[in-house]
């Protein structure tokens, strides 16, 4: 979902959080082929880049713009 569709589910979990992970995918395996089979480890799936035109964005643009939304 993008962030901005989500935004007070997204502050609420974080907020509510003991403990906050924050995935990227790799250039070349996205998010779901690196953690296949571990789904439960996922509570809340973000798309802080919606709208980005591209199939997948380099991860130093990713790691950047997703911070700067936390």
């Amino acid at each position: 979902e993008p962030i901005t569709s989500i935004l007070d589910e997204v502050k609420h979990k974080i907020k509510d959080a003991r403990h906050l992970a924050i995935l990227f995918g790799g250039p070349y395996s996205g998010l779901h082929e690196l953690i296949q089979g571990r789904k439960n480890i996922i509570d809340l799936e973000v798309n802080t880049v919606p709208s980005q035109g591209t199939a997948t964005i380099r991860t130093e643009e990713a790691v950047f713009t997703t911070l700067s939304a936390f």
